[in-house]
């Protein structure tokens, strides 16, 4: 997800090199917020964490994580969904509060 996000900002920028380069009057801003899908992490808080730097160095103006057992996923619009235990959340949640403020990422 990560190298998505890169991909995406990195065309964005271009983009508005070009429109600044060719300044043909045009004033799209191109440089657009990316909210990323971080799933449940990927594991443990230790990829919680690896995964939220990889996320800002990228240029992600926002990660969200998901509170669905992976095994069970539903639609959000479906009933029966199976949340993980809110101790596991919180520790995937503060994992990656600490890699924003280690990173100095405002909030």
């Amino acid at each position: 997800v990560p190298q998505v996000v890169r991909r995406i900002n990195n065309a964005l920028l271009r983009a508005d090199q070009i429109a600044t380069a060719e300044d043909d009057g045009d004033t799209t801003d191109w440089l657009a917020p990316i909210v990323a899908d971080a799933e449940a992490g990927f594991g443990g808080p230790l990829n919680a964490f690896e995964l939220t730097k990889a996320m800002i160095a990228a240029g992600a103006a926002g990660i969200h994580y998901e509170d669905q057992l992976a095994s069970e996923k539903k639609c959000g619009h479906l009933g029966g969904k199976v949340l993980v235990p809110t101790s596991q959340h919180i520790r995937t949640l503060n994992a990656a509060r600490l890699a924003a403020d280690i990173a100095d990422t405002p909030t």
